[in-house]
């Protein structure tokens, strides 16, 4: 999928069919689907919010610690590669970067509400899983 940054595979878990565990880490998702289905998950590093550690979002956030490990600057953003049990990307303008005080190797927290989690039965992505930047 064009411009979506994290994509991961996982499965299902929980009564309610809406948390994806991907690589031991679990996601709330506002997609439901089938407990134990394989799926696919699609996030985009726009949706991605990344805040100094002990900062946290909103109980409905997927919220985890987190150390950045890449700081990749583009034309009018950077690209973050941020470490949390997966390897998330997130955007970030400069200025937030220096408001916030972000430096590679800095633990932080990352969150992302469920709703900006897309998942689809694995079967029914593209076989491609390779991100587009």
């Amino acid at each position: 999928m064009w411009g979506i940054e994290n994509v991961f595979e996982g499965t299902v878990t929980g009564s309610e069919g809406s948390v994806v565990t991907v690589e031991g880490c679990s996601i709330r998702t506002g997609d439901a689907m089938p407990e134990g289905c394989r799926v696919c998950v699609f996030i985009r590093a726009a949706d991605v919010s990344v805040r100094r550690a002990g900062m946290v979002a909103d109980a409905e956030y997927n919220c985890f610690p987190a150390t950045i490990t890449e700081l990749i600057p583009r034309e009018s953003y950077y690209l973050l590669e941020i470490s949390c049990g997966i390897r998330l990307h997130a955007l970030a303008t400069e200025q937030e970067i220096k408001e916030k005080g972000l430096a590679l190797g800095q633990v932080v927290s990352v969150s992302f509400c469920p709703a900006a989690v897309h998942v689809t039965r694995e079967e029914e992505h593209i076989p491609s899983l390779s991100p587009s930047f």
